[in-house]
């Protein structure tokens, strides 16, 4: 009796070290959560389109086949591969979306459509209707002919999943399926014939991907000199290896989408004005992520902001916008009112590309003159490139503060912090030539050096890695976790002496 007892004590005693280090392991995404089991750990959400650890865990691939029938329907069958890290994948299907077939995944029974049965890859395929609208206007569609396939247009609804461990990458694109013509990325995918032109410039790949039904798109030559011209104007670091724009029909939508993210892949979609082109480019150059303001001043705001700028910056080197015109832009008053850093000052979603926008020039300004036009705004968005996690406002003040090599905080508190706009000075130096040097003299491999002084904790609090569910630092991590250890071997114990 006592030989059997004592078996399952030590079991017991397995079982609570075990779940204690693997508690202590667990990732999620909310810091405020109540320290999980592991079965109830909030799951990792990967939307950031920024990427993750170059360890993947988790990859999507969404095969796409237009539905015979002229009503937008597409069927797309969801793909996974699974790393052996992965412990547990929950799903949900779009709106409307009809089910064909699944393999690897059980029907669910709470908010979720399905779960996945921790055997191997799976996938799922599933009819959707792919017509979507937004910006004012269509931004894709399936018809008989051609189709022009957002990605967000028929990926899935919820796609949660768990991860034992250090928090592994994630990546997802798009493909078609045997027979379909047409061609495929990670954002975008066009049916029906097209022309894919590259180029190698300055080191770059250039793609540029024409559907046959484009026939309004400006020429590719144009699209390809306008690309490089904007890179010449930008150099900010990381470009990837590669970088494509697919050229839409005409009855999409005037502008363009880009996600950001890193890689060696970079895509977008626009037509329209250089400024179009210019913007979406930043998008794709920006290699880091911003905090969102959940845990401190949002940094949203920097996004369209400085595409916004940066696009009227190409447009005014290459002739195409007249400095009168250029300065009337960069110094809007409308929203000049809204709290850059709290979103729920504004009463409009031009809030980002307005006040954010002659904020970013007043910056650039302020740089310029403090440094005689040896740096600008464009070295702050290298060293953020450089930078590791999150951007929070205080990282964010670190880094233009080491590229003026002077005081700004209070500059950047009043003009972000408040509802107060600055005023954009017109002489500063270098902003309207391009220069014959990258404009810096400021070396991104050494962003360290501008952000050593700052207290990592307190600039980034939200900045946790394996341990967000226990909202503690990696250094206490480790000390919990043997902690842990240490309390379920007394337990264990203490069973046994009973």
């Amino acid at each position: 009796m006592t030989t059997a007892r004592q078996s399952r004590s030590l079991a017991a005693v397995l079982v609570l070290f075990l779940v204690a280090t693997a508690v202590v392991g667990a990732t999620a995404v909310d810091a405020s959560a109540a320290t999980p089991r592991l079965d109830d750990a909030p799951s990792t959400q990967p939307r950031s389109g920024v990427g993750g650890a170059s360890d993947t865990g988790l990859s999507v691939r969404y095969e796409l086949a237009p539905v015979d029938a002229a009503d937008g329907r597409v069927r797309v069958r969801a793909q996974f591969r699974l790393s052996e890290s992965v412990s547990r994948v929950a799903i949900a299907v779009p709106d409307g979306a009809s089910v064909e077939s699944t393999e690897g995944f059980d029907a669910a029974d709470d908010d979720y459509d399905y779960r996945w049965d921790g055997q191997g890859d799976a996938s799922i395929t599933y009819v959707v209707d792919a017509t979507r609208f937004g910006n004012g206007g269509l931004e894709s569609i399936s018809t008989r002919e051609w189709s022009f396939i957002y990605e967000q247009a028929v990926d899935l609804a919820t796609l949660d999943w768990w991860y034992y461990g250090d928090q592994p990458g994630s990546s997802r694109t798009l493909a078609l399926a045997d027979g379909v013509e047409g061609w495929a990325g990670d954002d975008v995918a066009v049916v029906g014939p097209v022309t894919v032109t590259e180029e190698r410039r300055d080191g770059h790949t250039y793609r540029v991907v024409r559907p046959d039904r484009a026939d309004g798109a400006r020429p590719t030559d144009e699209v390809l000199d306008l690309l490089t011209a904007a890179d010449d104007s930008f150099p900010v670091g990381d470009r990837g290896e590669s970088t494509t724009v697919v050229l839409p029909p005409a009855a999409i939508r005037s502008g363009g989408l880009a996600t950001v993210r890193r890689g060696p892949d970079r895509e977008l979609w626009a037509h329209g004005s250089t400024a179009v082109f210019a913007h979406e480019l930043v998008h794709v150059r920006q290699t880091f992520s911003l905090a969102d303001g959940s845990d401190g001043p949002s940094m949203h705001w920097l996004l369209e902001g400085m595409a916004d700028y940066q696009a009227a910056v190409v447009e005014l080197r290459a002739g195409r916008l007249a400095e009168d015109r250029f300065r009337e832009r960069v110094t809007t008053d409308a929203n000049a009112d809204a709290v850059l850093a709290d979103r729920s000052t504004w009463a409009s979603s031009e809030v980002p590309y307005d006040k954010g926008e002659r904020v970013v020039a007043a910056l650039d300004a302020e740089i310029r003159l403090a440094t005689d036009g040896e740096r600008s705004i464009v070295d702050v968005w290298r060293l953020l490139n450089a930078h590791d996690g999150t951007v929070s406002y205080a990282d964010f003040v670190a880094v233009v503060e080491a590229v003026a090599g002077t005081e700004l905080e209070r500059w950047l508190d009043r003009y972000v912090l408040t509802d107060a706009a600055p005023e954009v000075p017109d002489d500063a130096p270098g902003l309207y030539s391009v220069p014959d040097e990258p404009p810096t003299s400021l070396n991104a491999d050494a962003a360290a050096a501008g952000l050593d002084d700052v207290d990592r904790a307190a600039a980034s609090p939200a900045a946790t890695t394996g341990v967000a569910a226990l909202g503690v630092q990696p250094t206490v991590a480790g000390v919990l976790s043997l902690l842990a250890g240490f309390v379920s071997v007394v337990l264990g114990l203490f069973v046994v002496v009973e």
